[in-house]
């Protein structure tokens, strides 16, 4: 049985084979990468410029990974996880 967010999610983007509904499922797996950088920098006490100067990235860069996070590299995760101090593991389903 579908929970409330599974309803809702479906309401507004189809069901889990429509097009609508991956493009929101892929989107939503980035912004979840962004969201746990941030969630990462902040826990270390750093701000958007002290992981920038750490990753030897702008900023600006930082700022759009935490944001929208769109097509993000796999070097550029690696370089923000490495100046966290953390490692990217990857995983298939």
């Amino acid at each position: 049985m579908a929970n409330d967010l599974e309803r809702h999610i479906t309401k507004i983007y189809g069901k889990k084979s429509s097009e609508t509904r991956r493009d929101f499922e892929r989107n939503y797996e980035e912004y979840k990468l962004g969201q746990m950088f941030r969630e990462l920098r902040i826990g270390a006490g750093l701000t958007q410029e002290a992981l920038a100067i750490r990753a030897q990235m702008k900023r600006s860069a930082i700022s759009r990974i935490e944001r929208e996070n769109r097509n993000i590299t796999i070097d550029t995760a690696e370089r923000v996880a490495q100046a966290l101090g953390k490692s990217l593991v990857y995983s298939f389903k």
